[in-house]
């Protein structure tokens, strides 16, 4: 009996996706396992995510530095600071976004990181293009309901594009090289 690859199956076979939304690499290894083992000479290439590292290094929940924004806090509010740290150790670029770096807490909710409403004292965390091999550090703030019970720092990366390279095309009529024809 042949299993098909349905989208049941694959949610029910404890595939988890990865932050940064790595759907695709995760979907052809969830595939793979449902579908059994695949013939290696069938296999024509094959394509891996990129390895990118998002580091916390420090958390301070209150933020016990010197806040530059607001000049006031708000009543019923907490600010919350973290020094992380991104590592670019793929092969191709990653651009990173620190508004993709948010802090989510019990409920689900989601508070997204903004110099512009909240910024401390220390050197903030910048928007650059990491080349493969380079590192980002600084730091993010967060203001968040003071009851809130925070559980996850979470940096959503940009989505990779994973491609595997099909070697030189074959020449067809249509493209004008010559097709070889049999003698009679």
């Amino acid at each position: 009996m042949e299993m098909r690859a349905t989208r049941r199956r694959f949610l029910g076979s404890g595939v988890s996706v990865g932050t940064g939304a790595l759907l695709l690499g995760s979907v052809a290894v969830g595939a793979a396992r449902v579908t059994g083992a695949q013939d290696q000479s069938t296999i024509v290439g094959e394509a891996t995510p990129p390895l990118w590292r998002f580091t916390v290094r420090r958390l301070e929940n209150p933020y016990t530095g010197e806040l530059r924004r607001p000049e006031e806090p708000a009543a019923g509010t907490r600010y919350v600071g973290a020094e992380v740290a991104i590592a670019n150790e793929s092969q191709v670029a990653l651009n990173v976004v620190p508004t993709g770096i948010r802090l989510r807490d019990a409920d689900g909710v989601e508070y997204a990181y903004s110099s512009e409403a909240v910024l401390g004292s220390e050197p903030r965390l910048r928007e650059i293009n990491l080349l493969p091999g380079e590192r980002a550090a600084g730091w993010v703030w967060f203001a968040v309901p003071e009851t809130a019970s925070l559980v996850e720092l979470v940096y959503v990366a940009p989505t990779p594009r994973l491609a595997v390279v099909l070697g030189a095309p074959a020449a067809t009529p249509s493209s004008g090289a010559a097709t070889p024809v049999a003698d009679d």
